[in-house]
């Protein structure tokens, strides 16, 4: 249920193909739903949902609409995931 503004700037992790990513952690249980959504009226968001090994969960473009993403979720496993 939390809401978190961020926005991205030269000095955030800038990945292999030139884009830049803000990461945030939480810790989650096994069979827990979860819901992601990321917006923005300047860029085309991505979503990626990994847990603490950084083995993707789930990935997502355009779900939430327009170049807006969304990612619907049952935790695989207890532990911490980084969005």
């Amino acid at each position: 249920g939390d809401t978190v503004n961020g926005s991205l700037t030269d000095t955030d992790c800038q990945l292999d193909d030139g884009s830049w990513a803000d990461f945030y952690v939480f810790d989650g249980t096994a069979t827990q739903q979860v819901t992601i959504n990321m917006s923005s009226a300047q860029i085309d968001t991505y979503l990626g949902l990994a847990n603490q090994a950084g083995t993707w969960v789930v990935e997502d473009d355009d779900g939430g609409g327009g170049t807006n993403s969304r990612i619907m979720a049952i935790l695989p496993e207890t532990g911490t995931y980084i969005i």
